[in-house]
């Protein structure tokens, strides 16, 4: 959204596509048309995740039929996914690729590369996912949302840039904080601290709390 936005206002003709898995199609469909109407074309795009867990052996992975088929009928999506992006992207012709994680991004990754299309990447997260690492190979440019250090992409593509956020995202100061506090039931005296996460990191943090 932050980043749309920001390349609307610097080019209001721009021609802007978003690219998701049928699953979340809906979703993204009435968020992009509730904040930009037409301006931002939705297609779908055939893919699937590589399921592997941390604590299981490449051979306990072999055990469990629902791991074994899931990612056999997954390697599948993601070869419709490649021919089904190549064509996208050959009618096209973007002068760019922006992914921002997540394993759409690999079949289309793939299929800018084998086009010649410039990728850059923004990774969010301290901890690259799996197809963040796959497409880093094909990358002309490499953003992170943490420093530079907490990640193995090469240094001369890559730059800290932060996360992307809207502008109506804004710092409080310490008066409209006690007041927001106070309306929401807390004591403006004590620290009040919000917990969230997802990923890899949601596991943690829940125990922790």
């Amino acid at each position: 959204m932050a980043v749309f936005k920001e390349i609307l206002k610097k080019n209001p003709k721009v021609e802007l596509h978003f690219w998701c898995d049928k699953k979340f199609a809906p979703q993204v469909k009435k968020i992009m048309t509730d904040s930009f109407g037409e301006r931002v074309k939705i297609s779908k795009i055939s893919s699937g995740k590589f399921r592997r867990y941390n604590h299981l052996t490449f051979w306990q992975h072999l055990t469990i039929p629902s791991v074994v088929f899931g990612n056999l009928i997954d390697i599948f999506r993601n070869i419709a996914g490649i021919f089904q992006s190549f064509f996208k992207l050959f009618f096209w012709q973007p002068d760019v690729i922006f992914c921002k994680g997540g394993f759409v991004c690999v079949p289309v990754g793939i299929s800018a590369w084998i086009l010649r299309i410039p990728i850059v990447i923004h990774d969010s997260d301290a901890h690259p996912g799996l197809a963040n690492r796959i497409i880093s190979k094909f990358a002309k440019r490499i953003a992170t949302g943490a420093p530079l250090e907490f990640y193995n992409y090469p240094k001369e593509i890559s730059k800290y840039v932060g996360i992307p956020v809207l502008e109506n995202f804004k710092k409080y100061s310490k008066k409209e904080q006690d007041n927001f506090k106070v309306e929401l039931g807390f004591s403006k005296d004590k620290p009040l601290v919000l917990v969230t996460g997802g990923g890899l990191g949601a596991a943690r943090l829940n125990n922790a709390v």
